[in-house]
């Protein structure tokens, strides 16, 4: 009978580790977890950003209305008086506004591979050919010194 006592209480230990090991990895997963005043705050700061998103959209609108009646004041007058509607108005601002943008990309498309290089010595001639020979051979032997490049005349755009 003995042997049966020590068999159970071998099985109730085992048993016992068990159930250690297992509330322990409970334990581990709920240090894991945010706690109650975590939620809460996160709660509140979610509804702050909720509160000033909708005031800031409040602002937009009512700039959008004022910007709205000054564009209709400005306009109607001068615009009307030419018999242009509001959609040719609006056809009109949209226009303009992708000219601007469409002029910007391309300007910046044309400096995007410029290089500006300072205080190059200059070859002191009335003839511009020798000025220019002198800048790309001193560009060419620069990038070839420095950079350890060596470039051909025909990828030099322009100097």
């Amino acid at each position: 009978m003995s042997c049966l006592a020590s068999c159970n209480s071998h099985n109730l230990i085992l048993l016992i580790e068990k159930l250690t090991e297992k509330y322990g990895n409970i334990e581990k997963k709920l240090e894991d977890k945010a706690s109650v005043d975590m939620t809460k705050h996160l709660d509140k700061r979610m509804q702050q950003m909720e509160d000033r998103l909708t005031q800031i959209d409040r602002e937009l609108a009512s700039k959008f209305q004022s910007f709205e009646s000054q564009l209709q004041v400005g306009t109607n007058a001068s615009w009307k008086d030419n018999g242009i509607s509001d959609e040719e108005l609006i056809k009109h601002a949209v226009q303009e506004e992708i000219t601007k943008i469409t002029t910007e990309e391309r300007d910046q498309k044309n400096r995007k591979r410029n290089i500006i290089v300072y205080r190059i010595p200059e070859k002191k001639t009335q003839v511009v050919s020798e000025r220019k020979q002198s800048d790309t051979l001193f560009v060419k032997d620069l990038l070839d010194a420095v950079f350890n490049m060596k470039i051909e005349d025909a990828e030099i755009d322009k100097i």
